[in-house]
């Protein structure tokens, strides 16, 4: 889910993701958040990005002071560096319940929401129990 500085949605994407390995599945989101914004959302110089995986939250700080020079991510990557403002932040689950509908949502079928579109009930009761913005 990618928010505005006062909370209301920009673009929420669910894809489906295929590894065993949950940490590698929050990391490989938060990549794709990223290639969102450099391919898509070019506006937005500043981001704060939440995870409630500090494993995953400390793997792609790494990646990100030591970014591959090559590979399919090494642009990605590139363009997240450049960012006037980045921070990765720890978000308790409970913080992150919308995130996780869409996560779960997603095993289910792909999609993608940007303004516009009517938000899925369930993901705007969940925003609005974090007041997280205010109704479109």
């Amino acid at each position: 889910m990618l928010m505005d500085f006062l909370g209301k949605p920009i673009w929420v994407l669910g894809k489906r993701v295929l590894s065993q390995a949950c940490v590698a599945m929050e990391v490989q989101a938060m990549l794709e958040a990223f290639k969102l914004l450099k391919d898509s959302l070019i506006q937005y110089r500043v981001v704060e990005i939440q995870t409630n995986s500090m494993l995953a939250l400390s793997e792609v700080r790494k990646i990100i002071s030591n970014p591959p020079e090559v590979g399919p991510l090494a642009e990605v990557i590139a363009y997240a560096r450049c960012l006037d403002g980045l921070r990765i932040t720890h978000i308790y689950r409970e913080g992150n319940a919308a995130a996780d509908w869409v996560a779960r949502d997603a095993c289910c079928h792909e999609f993608a929401w940007n303004g516009g579109m009517p938000l899925p009930k369930p993901l705007v009761k969940l925003m609005l129990i974090d007041f997280l913005f205010d109704p479109p």
